[in-house]
């Protein structure tokens, strides 16, 4: 049975999947430096690590390969 996420990740996760411009943003804040938006830094970091295991996923299904790995609980 596979973990429900938190309230605030699964928005973040939705926002990801409707806004890939907020989602650019989020991720340029966070790679400097920038951490006030923490349901954004957690969909954004398990995007990454997703991302960066080298599987070829499409965009739509990256928070679902996300939240199957146990990256957003």
């Amino acid at each position: 049975m596979t973990a429900l996420p938190r309230p605030e990740v699964a928005v973040a996760g939705a926002l990801l999947h409707a806004e890939p411009q907020e989602a650019v943003r989020a991720f340029r804040r966070i790679t400097a430096g920038d951490f006030t938006s923490a349901p954004l830094c957690a969909a954004v970091r398990a995007a990454h690590r997703v991302l960066m295991s080298g599987d070829r996923i499409e965009p739509m299904t990256l928070g679902q390969q996300a939240q199957d790995r146990g990256l957003i609980r």
